[in-house]
């Protein structure tokens, strides 16, 4: 898999997810960064996604009081920016994608269900500024969930479980924590309008405000995300992944064997999933 844009490209395993809106910050809302999921955990090594110069290195303030820095990655004439790791490498250092890069940071700016990931933009400049990134694109396939299941994980539920998307009736995949993020993005076969409505099963969930192509962004209606009768913050969406994520409120009370049903309200309307 590869996500590209008009200067570079990365080159993503198959075995990691990634998500380009999954996030409340500006870069996602304008399609300008990728997070990349290699499944490991806080404070595990992680092998650089791209090869090049480290042309920069920078501590930067974060929430919280955690750590978090700021690794620029020349490659040609391209700047690579990333974030959440916590370098191995020093300044002048060559690396090339099989190579280590440093350890997966819980960062300040990360909520409690934030998975470990690498943040990344691409660049004309080392500016380590959140604006000025070039806009990326990828294609993606839907991920097999031919086996329902449900994982019980410390601050979050991950459900794998065959929900259709929409925009129109063009069938679609869904990139975003929603509503809560108050955006979220559509990965489409087909050309994509501006005012097209987004669903979730037959459950209409948010409108179509920016189009690039067959990739569009959307802003989701304020709706309510059940678990049985427990109200949920949201669902999460990713990409090239076979789960989907249910964030709570507080604490759940569904225990392992429990039968359970989704549940999509707006005001006294309940779509089952």
């Amino acid at each position: 898999m590869e996500v590209k844009s008009k200067i570079a490209r990365i080159d993503i395993p198959e075995k990691y997810f990634f998500s380009l809106f999954n996030s409340p910050y500006f870069s996602h809302k304008n399609m300008q960064a990728v997070d990349i999921y290699p499944r490991l955990r806080f404070n595990d090594i992680v092998k650089s996604p791209v090869s090049g110069k480290i042309e920069k290195i920078k501590k930067v303030k974060s929430q919280k009081g955690k750590e978090e820095y700021c690794i620029i990655v020349k490659k040609g004439d391209v700047f690579f920016k990333i974030l959440h790791v916590k370098p191995i490498v020093n300044e002048g250092d060559l690396i090339t994608e099989s190579e280590d890069l440093g350890y997966l940071l819980s960062s300040g700016f990360f909520f409690p269900w934030t998975d470990p990931h690498i943040h990344i933009e691409m660049r004309k400049n080392d500016n380590i500024r959140a604006k000025g990134s070039e806009r990326l694109w990828c294609k993606i396939k839907n991920k097999n969930k031919s086996s329902e299941q449900i994982i019980f994980c410390n601050n979050y539920l991950l459900i794998r479980k065959d929900i259709p998307c929409f925009v129109g009736d063009k069938k679609c995949i869904l990139d975003g924590g929603l509503p809560y993020y108050g955006h979220g993005g559509v990965f489409c076969d087909n050309e994509i309008e501006i005012g097209e409505d987004v669903y979730i099963d037959d459950k209409k969930i948010g409108v179509i405000k920016k189009t690039y192509g067959k990739i569009a962004t959307f802003k989701p209606y304020n709706f309510r995300t059940f678990l049985n009768d427990i109200e949920f913050k949201g669902i999460s969406f990713y990409l090239n992944y076979e789960f989907f994520k249910l964030v709570p409120k507080g604490e759940t009370k569904i225990k392992i064997w429990d039968e359970i049903s989704i549940n999509l309200r707006e005001s006294s309307k309940t779509e089952n999933l």
